[in-house]
């Protein structure tokens, strides 16, 4: 159950506290909303709820990766490829 708590409250904290969750969670209710006045059938809302999920997970994926890279480099980086010569 503890495992639970702290996937939970890592969720509840990245919506929170991420800007670009803020934007997915906004872009989320417009298709909900839409798929809802237009009524999307039942084989068509597994692939919303599929591509809503992918978004999400993909989000919070980046988001860790960042934070994890903060924590490993606190020095700004000009780029991917780019050699200092």
């Amino acid at each position: 159950m503890r495992s639970f708590q702290f996937a939970f409250a890592g969720l509840r904290h990245f919506a929170i506290s991420e800007h670009n969750a803020w934007i997915h969670g906004v872009a989320t209710a417009a298709v909900v909303t839409l798929a809802l006045c237009l009524n999307v059938g039942r084989h068509d809302w597994l692939w919303l709820t599929l591509a809503i999920c992918w978004v999400w997970m993909a989000e919070a994926f980046n988001t860790a990766i960042e934070r994890l890279a903060d924590q490993v480099s606190l020095e700004r980086s000009e780029g991917f490829g780019s050699s200092k010569t």
